[in-house]
């Protein structure tokens, strides 16, 4: 079960280790603001995890063929515990490498949630800036003319010509 298990586990770090270098790339293009790139990527990472979900899949069946189906989602750590004395040292490794590489991959991705706020935020300043006169679009009593003759004519956001 151990030897079948190592090569599945060395892949999934390898696939994390791809996921962490989309994510880099993936800073440089949202700093850049090209769009089409980052489509790109997001493209390639869906493969990237449909692959990982099929790694996992046979992660689990592997143990649960060995243990039997109570205990289909062993941990990593009870995994290493019930390993061979030979293989534990290498399966702590892996399992330091596939925890380090989840750790970076959820520090990029934490860095680009950011960008894409701060992004969104600067868009959304601008186009203020650009229209300042525009008001919300809320329900007003059409028999104020108090305030229609104060307040200056704005457009709606909505076109209720589509």
């Amino acid at each position: 079960m151990i030897n079948t298990l190592i090569p599945i586990i060395e892949n999934m770090i390898s696939l994390h280790q791809e996921f962490n270098q989309l994510a880099v790339e993936k800073t440089i293009v949202i700093k850049n603001g090209d769009m089409k790139r980052l489509d790109k990527i997001i493209n390639k990472e869906e493969g990237l995890v449909r692959q990982l979900d099929q790694l996992e899949k046979q992660r689990l069946q592997v143990i649960s063929h060995a243990q039997g189906a109570e205990q289909k989602n062993v941990g990593f750590s009870a995994l290493i515990e019930q390993a061979p004395d030979d293989v534990k040292p290498t399966l702590q490794v892996l399992q330091e490498q596939l925890t380090e590489e989840v750790f970076l991959l959820k520090q990029q991705n934490d860095l680009n949630q950011d960008l894409l706020k701060h992004s969104i935020a600067w868009v959304n300043m601008n186009l203020n800036l650009m229209d300042p006169g525009l008001k919300s679009a809320t329900y007003e009593h059409p028999g104020s003319l108090e305030k229609q003759q104060h307040q200056p004519i704005t457009r709606s956001r909505f076109d209720s010509r589509a």
